[in-house]
């Protein structure tokens, strides 16, 4: 009776597809889940950013995020103003979990040490040079305080009818925050793991480069920074990923 099997040859070459597919399909794979890593973490942090602010309102039963005690403890006019901002920091970690603070201007202990690109890695990002707060969670994000101000800013009735006519609703500001939400494992890019957010006076939070921000013709698609070979920093990336149902596809 013949006894039928595979040859070694014909073994050799079953194995060499397979590598080869792998060697194919293994990277995308990779890939793919990192950036629902991303994307999921940027969901966790806006969430998380969101429910700081309605609890400060709540709980001081204020209209405006500028009356809370939060935003009060800023130590002047603004973040910017004062290295030492120990008392926003204090007041802030009654609503996250805070695993280490830095203030501004501070490079002890490995503050503000982190160096971010662009997505295409031909330039670093500039707004992490120490002028703002860092805040490291307990849960592996860092908070980037860039701006925050005792005192809103309201656009005019024009300027806001404008906004509202694009299909954006943001006719004030108070703030902005970047959020790394994996923290210093990396890739450290804007539009990776980097991301900015604006607040506006009511303490509601705005991916930078949505459309609801400031409208259309703001939007990412329209101003760049994470369309077509527009990548510049990515800082419109935020809202490019809300906009196309939480995918990072670019």
């Amino acid at each position: 009776m013949k006894k039928y099997g595979f040859t070694l040859a014909e073994v050799l070459i079953t194995l060499g597809i397979i590598g080869v597919v792998a060697a194919m399909t293994i990277p995308t794979l990779i890939s793919d889940y990192q950036k629902r890593t991303y994307v999921t973490g940027l969901q966790r942090a806006y969430a998380q950013i969101q429910q700081v602010f309605k609890l400060a309102m709540a709980q001081d039963a204020v209209d405006l995020l500028q009356n809370t005690e939060l935003i009060q403890s800023i130590n002047g006019p603004g973040i910017i103003s004062n290295n030492d901002q120990n008392a926003f920091i204090s007041k802030l970690g009654e609503y996250i979990k805070i695993q280490k603070a830095c203030n501004r201007m501070d490079f002890s202990n490995g503050c503000h040490d982190i160096q971010y690109t662009d997505l295409s890695d031909t330039d670093t990002v500039p707004f992490n040079r120490g002028g703002d707060i860092q805040i490291f969670t307990s849960d592996g994000m860092i908070y980037y305080f860039t701006e925050m101000d005792k005192t809103a800013y309201f656009r005019n009735q024009a300027d806001c009818d404008r906004i509202k006519a694009d299909g954006g609703s943001m006719c004030s500001d108070i703030g902005t925050i970047s959020i790394d939400v994996n923290g210093s494992k990396g890739p450290n890019k804007q539009g990776r793991d980097l991301f900015r957010l604006d607040v506006d006076a009511y303490g509601k939070v705005y991916l930078f480069g949505a459309t609801a921000a400031y409208g259309k013709s703001r939007n990412w698609e329209n101003e760049g920074n994470c369309s077509g070979t527009d990548f510049d920093y990515g800082f419109n990336c935020a809202g490019r990923i809300y906009e196309e149902g939480w995918k990072m596809d670019y």
